[in-house]
């Protein structure tokens, strides 16, 4: 339940981050498991867009 309060709580505060934006901030939860299929934990992603222009070629 705590899980879920707080996953609601963040998704909030990233949809009042993203108002009126043309690019949206992203959220991704992965659940990540051991090879035995036992729960090992998460992988969160946040996409964020920004202004700047980064050059990956460097």
């Amino acid at each position: 339940m705590l899980a879920s309060f707080a996953k609601k709580a963040t998704e909030n505060r990233l949809s009042l981050l993203s108002y009126e934006k043309d690019r949206k901030i992203g959220v991704e939860i992965v659940d990540l498991f051991e090879e035995d299929g036992s729960a090992k934990g998460m992988r969160v992603i946040l996409s964020i867009p920004t202004n700047k222009s980064i050059d990956k070629t460097a």
